[in-house]
């Protein structure tokens, strides 16, 4: 899952309405990369507020429903409802409940289960869910200290769904590389997935052999390949899922099952794009 749904009260919606002015395009760009929610009721009240720009509303709408720009919605909640209680029920449905609005525009009695930020807390923190989800996503910095399971909902969220998943990883085939596999990445994976595994043999140590290590990988719940790749030929560190691709400097273990908090200090950069398979020299065998 790449994409977010996002509320917006009509006082960010309004920015895809007209000319922006200085200091709105960065939001813009933010929230274009997400899923905004709709119902015929949200539609009714974006053109309540829109007054004289109504027909803007239902403009924009039209003109962007064919590029996955929005969710739409049925309630069937009772027509006593209010429109605003209605909004915030449909994010309270979603999975990540994220509102962006003027503090001044709902009911604080409203707005109980669900997350709303103004525009500059969106902008201002690069941990909010809709920056991390705004992808691509370059050099994200990873400190020391930080809790480890924010960064593996992270992962998770964007495996989502993904039944197809390359990780790739000249350190990988290791003791510890495969204790990184089995206790951390592959609980991320959707059950069913084929995995294929990408990794050198000039690493291991302790006499193990990539074929001993390859018995040790835990294939219950998930289809697993091997195999060895040239040492030289690919540095980079990343895990594939579908068409995202994540980027991790350090490598894979900048996670691991016995810390909490992160150790090292590394950068993640996230991109959409296509799979390059890299040169095998060969596939390692379970037995």
């Amino acid at each position: 899952m790449y994409k977010l749904e996002v509320g917006l009260g009509y006082s960010v919606f309004q920015l895809f309405l007209r000319p922006l002015r200085q200091g709105q395009q960065d939001i813009v760009n933010c929230l274009s990369k997400q899923r905004t929610v709709l119902s015929d009721r949200i539609l009714e009240y974006y053109r309540i507020n829109a007054g004289e720009l109504s027909d803007l509303v239902d403009e924009y709408v039209t003109a962007n429903a064919g590029y996955d720009c929005f969710q739409f919605f049925s309630t069937g909640l009772d027509k006593n409802t209010s429109i605003e209680e209605e909004f915030v029920t449909i994010v309270s449905q979603c999975p990540m409940k994220q509102m962006v609005a003027d503090e001044k525009e709902f009911a604080k009695r409203l707005l109980k289960g669900i997350r709303v930020s103004n525009i500059n807390e969106v902008l201002m923190n690069k941990n909010h869910p809709l920056r991390m989800y705004s992808l691509p996503i370059s050099n994200y910095e990873v400190n020391e200290g930080e809790k480890r399971d924010r960064y593996l909902a992270w992962f998770k969220n964007l495996m989502k769904g993904e039944l197809s998943v390359r990780i790739i990883d000249q350190y990988i085939i290791t003791d510890k590389g495969i204790k990184v596999l089995n206790e951390v990445y592959l609980p991320l994976i959707e059950e069913g997935a084929q995995v294929e595994i990408f990794g050198t043999d000039s690493n291991i140590q302790n006499g193990w052999t990539a074929e001993e290590l390859n018995k040790r990988i835990d294939r219950t719940n998930h289809k697993i390949q091997m195999y060895i790749i040239p040492r030289d030929e690919e540095h980079d560190r990343f895990i594939c899922a579908g068409n995202i691709r994540i980027n991790i400097g350090r490598g894979l273990d900048f996670v691991d099952s016995k810390h909490e908090e992160i150790q090292k200090k590394t950068y993640i950069s996230i991109s959409v794009g296509g799979f390059v398979r890299p040169r095998i020299i060969r596939e390692v065998k379970q037995s």
